[in-house]
């Protein structure tokens, strides 16, 4: 696994990210860690939702923003993964006991 760390500090995306070289990748993990609005979130998942649709994204909001050594706050902060020798899965549950969220996700998703 490779994961390369981005800050997304107020400038467009695109201009930081290279998606070209993520664009053949298989099995991608992104994760957006957000200190900024709620719709600058949702602009940078449909950003990268379109240029990369084999991805999968999560994202939150934060109270601050690590990358590397360097903490930020009201920036955002994308963290691309690579894996070469895993295969990721999505899926989601809707049960009210927790544990039982647990256990059927584990079900689904374990191989």
């Amino acid at each position: 696994m490779k994961t390369f760390n981005y800050t997304i500090n107020h400038k467009p995306i695109e201009s930081i990210i290279d998606f070209s070289i993520f664009k053949n990748e298989k099995n991608l993990l992104i994760q957006i860690f957000c200190g900024e609005k709620k719709d600058i979130l949702e602009y940078i998942l449909n950003i990268i939702t379109k240029e990369l649709p084999q991805a999968i994204c999560i994202g939150s909001s934060t109270d601050g923003e690590i990358n590397d050594s360097q903490i930020t706050t009201l920036n955002t902060v994308v963290a691309i993964s690579v894996f070469e020798k895993t295969t990721l899965k999505i899926t989601s549950v809707n049960e009210n006991n927790s544990f039982l969220n647990g256990k059927k996700l584990a079900s689904i998703l374990c191989t």
